[in-house]
């Protein structure tokens, strides 16, 4: 048995009534008062309390008519309703929130904390998904793409994370993003963008337009995107794209759906080589250990696939194999998966 307190049933059965005011501009049937029945085939006895019942409530209503509030038999017209009374109660919808948010971001005449704090907003509301897919009718995909060309670096990287919030785990989205050639864009960004929080959400962006969304995939590497990242690896330098990178190459090269194809593409692409060259350099960077062991994790998995064997590889990478063998030794040796050494200690490390 579901058990109400009459104050929460008071504020729910109010707040029903002002959705109906917003939306039809009258209040709900359930919350009208009905006209009373015919009662002609009501028992005698039931008749006679009636009619003292309504003598006595005409007496009241004649004793305090002048206190009571006017009334009428009347709907209030919903010309009449001031909505931006019931928006301060209940809150503006959330469609209308993202369209706010969305006018003050594209207005280029707004001060740089106004319009990151409407990315903030806006943020919070496409996170859930019916407000991502919301993107489409209210026409919002292209003003935001077309911010990620805006002159100041805070508004480009702001509307990419928007791009990726929005299409991340969302099919729907994530077409609605490809329709729009919203992968070339990010493209760019990673490879040209000048500031670097730019080319981390341009990053994260084409992760989640590529993760569990193989037309996305497959536009990844028509548009050279191996090539693309290969570069950015090399160029960048910071564990925190490296982490970036190899997170999403190590969840792609583990999923049965993508590995046979993904990891030719890689291995064509010379990944194995850039892996391997990489290690020295992240096993000394600071704060680097989880994006050493992702890329160890995708080196694992393409030599699988490659017709060299990993002990001729770490033969033609003695760095390399000597940065392994110093981890292993070390107290440190647990930032690698047991799985992973088994195999390298397999090829002689």
């Amino acid at each position: 048995m579901r058990m109400w307190n009459r104050d929460l049933a008071a504020v729910l059965n109010f707040r029903h009534i002002l959705n109906g005011l917003r939306e039809t501009g009258v209040r709900p049937a359930r919350f009208v008062q009905q006209p009373p029945k015919d009662n002609d085939k009501q028992p005698l006895l039931k008749r006679k309390l009636m009619a003292t019942n309504t003598e006595q409530v005409k007496l009241l209503n004649t004793a305090t008519q002048n206190e009571d509030a006017p009334q009428t038999t009347q709907p209030t017209s919903p010309s009449n309703i001031d909505t931006g009374v019931i928006d301060q109660i209940l809150g503006k919808d959330e469609a209308t929130q993202m369209k706010e948010a969305m006018t003050v971001i594209a207005n280029s005449e707004a001060t740089l904390e106004a319009r990151e704090i409407a990315f903030e907003n806006l943020e919070l509301l496409v996170s859930q998904v019916d407000n991502a897919n919301n993107l489409v009718p209210l026409g919002m995909w292209e003003p935001l793409l077309k911010l990620l060309k805006d002159p100041e670096p805070q508004i480009r990287s702001n509307a990419a994370l928007i791009c990726g919030t929005s299409i991340q785990n969302n099919p729907k989205a994530q077409a609605a993003f490809q329709e729009r050639d919203g992968l070339p864009l990010m493209l760019a960004l990673l490879q040209g963008d000048n500031d670097g929080t730019v080319r981390d959400k341009a990053m994260f962006c084409v992760s989640a337009f590529v993760r569990q969304y193989p037309p996305g995939l497959k536009q990844f590497l028509e548009s050279n995107g191996i090539d693309i990242i290969k570069t950015v690896l090399q160029n960048d330098g910071r564990p925190r794209m490296a982490r970036r990178i190899y997170f999403l190459l190590a969840t792609l090269v583990k999923a049965d759906e993508y590995k046979p194809h993904l990891a030719q593409h890689l291995i064509a692409g010379n990944m194995i080589d850039v892996v391997a060259g990489q290690i020295p350099r992240l096993a000394q960077a600071e704060g680097a250990w989880d994006a050493l062991e992702q890329a160890l994790i995708v080196w694992i998995e393409l030599q699988k696939a490659s017709p060299e064997s990993l002990s001729d590889t770490l033969a033609r990478y003695p760095e390399t194999k000597a940065t392994l063998q110093a981890i292993r030794q070390s107290p440190d040796s647990d930032i690698v998966c047991a799985s992973v050494w088994d195999q390298l200690r397999a090829a002689g490390v």
